[in-house]
């Protein structure tokens, strides 16, 4: 007597479970596409790059080479906040080391501005850690 096969259907649970796996995972990566898509800044990279030197002798010059441009700056660095809640603290602080910007200051300001953020106590304050979580 011949053996039947368990699944008429013709497909092995196996294969089944793994077409499924695929689906859902097809279906994860398309919505997490579209959350991107939908949550995106709007801003367009072609804009920053469009901006072209007006002379011919700035756009020859090397950056390196060239005497220093003097730089314009969009807002000063930020202070250390008047308070004694940690929270309200540790936010502004947060705030102050992510909204660095490399075109306005350079990272030794940023560095010397942080350091201000810090207890004058030699005991609590750790200038190599500030030193350590600056972007280079």
């Amino acid at each position: 007597m011949p053996s039947r096969p368990m699944n008429p259907g013709g497909a092995s649970p196996v294969r089944r479970r793994a077409l499924l796996g695929t689906a859902v995972l097809v279906v994860l990566v398309a919505l997490a596409g579209l959350a991107a898509y939908l949550t995106r800044d709007g801003r367009s990279p072609s804009k920053a790059r469009a901006v072209q030197p007006s002379s011919a002798t700035s756009a020859s010059a090397s950056p390196s080479g060239g005497p220093p441009v003097p730089r314009t700056r969009s807002r000063a660095l930020a202070v250390p906040p008047k308070t004694h809640n940690p929270i309200v603290f540790g936010k502004a602080a947060a705030a102050a080391l992510w909204s660095y910007d490399t075109r306005a200051y350079s990272r030794t300001e940023l560095r010397t501005a942080l350091r201000g953020w810090l207890t004058s106590e030699d005991r609590y304050a750790d200038r190599t850690s500030v030193d350590k979580v600056v972007p280079s």
